[in-house]
């Protein structure tokens, strides 16, 4: 028999094999992070056990169905088919659970998304592998093309470009420095009282070094190098501001004020 045409022989042993390999990556993975933080964050295994164990049985049903309807598939097209199914898998069971549980699960101490989808990607792609062992190779190319894909996507998209620290001109007063937060840094809140950063600003800490006062100003995941130019350029032209540039550690004195 031509091994490119091999059929599956047992659905339900991959679709087992599937589930199973989902769930030791989806714990493995976990515990590896943790281990690398020293267990900072440890209580947050309990439930990515859980969830995964929930995730591992729809990984079952999902390889076993698939697998029924590939049985005349080749190796090439089965082998390309899970390697997109685990990769929809993956993430369709991340948002399903942050619809259940709310966006705070990707506050894990552990890439709860990153690990999910390449343990869906291993573990579908582990059924293609049993399904079609002469073709190893060929799963094994489909499991790890859509998984440094993902990775280098998400590196992408929640890189945070440098900090940089905003340095007051010399004798402003107490009441100038104040409203740096409203018209410099931010903006009046909306809610009336207090107020909001300017967009993809995420934090700014405020400190005093050599009679100068100075901002730090992080900014979020994902801000892109031309955004933070132009809130760079935005704070330039605050008649308050002397200059601005990259943060430096030995900018940075004592923390008196955070917001």
């Amino acid at each position: 028999m031509n091994p490119s045409t091999t059929r599956i022989e047992s659905p339900p042993k991959a679709a087992f094999i599937a589930a199973l390999v989902f769930l030791l990556m989806s714990v493995a993975g976990a515990t590896v992070v943790l281990a690398v933080q020293d267990w900072f964050g440890a209580g947050d295994l309990r439930a990515m056990v859980l969830w995964s164990t929930f995730g591992a049985t729809l990984v079952f049903g999902a390889v076993r169905a698939l697998g029924t309807r590939s049985v005349r598939w080749s190796a090439t097209k089965a082998s390309v088919v899970h390697g997109v199914g685990g990769l929809v898998f993956g993430v369709g069971w991340l948002r399903l659970v942050m619809g259940v549980l709310g966006p705070w699960i990707l506050a894990f101490s552990f890439p709860v998304g990153t690990i999910w989808v390449i343990a869906a990607l291993v573990g579908f792609g582990s059924a293609a592998l049993v399904a079609h062992p002469r073709r190893w190779r060929l799963a094994v190319v489909t499991t790890l093309v859509p998984i440094v894909l993902w990775v280098v996507g998400v590196r992408l998209a929640t890189a945070t470009p440098s900090d940089i620290v905003v340095t007051l001109k010399v004798g402003v007063s107490h009441e100038q420095r104040e409203s740096v937060w409203d018209d410099v840094l931010g903006r009046p809140s909306a809610r009336g009282s207090g107020h909001d950063l300017l967009p993809d600003i995420q934090s700014v800490s405020a400190f005093d070094t050599d009679d100068r006062c100075r901002y730090r100003v992080s900014f979020q995941p994902g801000t892109r190098k031309k955004r933070r130019d132009e809130i760079v350029q935005e704070v330039e032209r605050s008649p308050l501001v002397d200059r601005v540039q990259d943060y430096e550690p030995a900018l940075h004195g004592t923390v008196d004020l955070d917001r």
